[in-house]
Parts: C-alpha cells; sequence; structure tokens
C-alpha cells in the first residue's frame, strides 16, 4: 500500500488483536501440500480486498517503558488493606508523586490510612487515595530521562529509541524567563516544604473520612 504510519494503543488487548490484525496483514510464507515454492498467506478482508492486497511489509512492537504506570498496576491488583499499606511505603519512597504531597508518614496517618480501609467499600477508597498521590505525567519514563542510570534502560533500547525519534526536537530551545522563575520558586517553596500536604489532606480533597 506505500504507507509508513505510527498506530498507538493504551488497551491490553494489543497483543491479541492489534498485533495478530497487523501479522495477518503482512502475511507468512506457507508451503501447500503438493508444491515446491512458497507463497504468502495474507489477509483478504476489509481494505485488503478493495485494493487487491498480497501481502508483505513489515513493522516494530514496542512498548512505553513504565514508571509511575506500575504503581497504577499494582494499585489496581491489590486485594487487601495489608497490601496497600506496604504499597503505600512503597509509593512514598520509590514513586514520582505530585509536587504537592509530602513523602512523609508519620505512624498516625498510618493507623487512618488502615482505619479507612476498615470501613464500607474501604479497599477501593484507600485505592483512590493512592492514585490520587501519583504523579500522571510520569506514568513512563520520559525520553529526556533515557541516560539516567536508575531506569537501567539498556543499550540496545538507546539505539532504537535514537533511531525512532531522531534529534530531540526540544533540543537547543530555551524556557522563557517567566517559566524558570515560577518553576524556581515552586522548586524552593516544595523545598522548604511550603507548598507540600500530608496524604491526609489528599483524602479531605477526595472526600474521604480520614
Amino acid at each position: 500500500m506505500n504507507r509508513q504510519w505510527i498506530t498507538v494503543e493504551q488497551m491490553d488487548y494489543v497483543e491479541t488483536i492489534t498485533l495478530e490484525r497487523m501479522k495477518k496483514v503482512i502475511g507468512k510464507k506457507i508451503q501447500k501440500e503438493g508444491t515446491l515454492l512458497e507463497e504468502i498467506e495474507y489477509d483478504t478482508g476489509g481494505i485488503s480486498e478493495s485494493v487487491a492486497w498480497k501481502g508483505s511489509g513489515d513493522f516494530v512492537y514496542c512498548e512505553l517503558m513504565q514508571y509511575n504506570e506500575v504503581y497504577m498496576d499494582k494499585i489496581q491488583a491489590a486485594q487487601s488493606s495489608k497490601e496497600l499499606v506496604e504499597l503505600w511505603r512503597d509509593i512514598a519512597e520509590n514513586s514520582f508523586l505530585n509536587w504537592y504531597v509530602n513523602p512523609e508518614i508519620p505512624e498516625d496517618a498510618v493507623n487512618d490510612f488502615i482505619a479507612i480501609g476498615e470501613g464500607e467499600n474501604g479497599v477501593s477508597k484507600q485505592k483512590k487515595l493512592l492514585v490520587e498521590l501519583l504523579d500522571k505525567n510520569q506514568l513512563y519514563v520520559n525520553l529526556s530521562e533515557i541516560d539516567d542510570e536508575e531506569f537501567g534502560i539498556s543499550a540496545g533500547d538507546k539505539e532504537l529509541n535514537e533511531e525512532f525519534y531522531g534529534q530531540d526536537p526540544d533540543e537547543g530551545l530555551e524556557l522563557r524567563d517567566e517559566f524558570v522563575a515560577e518553576l524556581q520558586q515552586t522548586i524552593a517553596d516544595v523545598e522548604a516544604g511550603g507548598k507540600t500536604i500530608p496524604a491526609e489532606k489528599v483524602a479531605e480533597k477526595l472526600g474521604l473520612n480520614w
């Protein structure tokens, strides 16, 4: 079809539907019984039929490297309040929290969190709270962090990203002075403890009884 394109999927069915569909469109070599030569078995439905498609082509299948999304999955998979308490400690220490969240976990806050789990729909409410703590802009590792040793990105993955993206489109650009000043002030406020809030305040924001 002489097309080059990118498709993006967010759901888990990518491997069972999208990927399999791509394989069918490209086709595969088979050798039918009683024949000497291989031929391509390809999709014959939809647009393939209308454009007389005969198979061929290739594609690359990649996945974004998870960061906070790892914790989103763990939150959803948790079955008990005890699991979520342990997960909260992990999130506070190792995830990328929303800028306004205080990562400290005082013992009385843990007890209140446990109490939420003991109430009606408690585990669901605890999950809602933990999700709120996470910065949704950091669900996946940003390209700008590819050389951060903390993520352990392999040389092969780095090479693939370089081939795919080419030069960083932001390379050489400068931030506006007013944005830099605002960012610096935000960092200073957070470091001084002036704008961060504890988890119980996040719970209050969500309408949870803390």
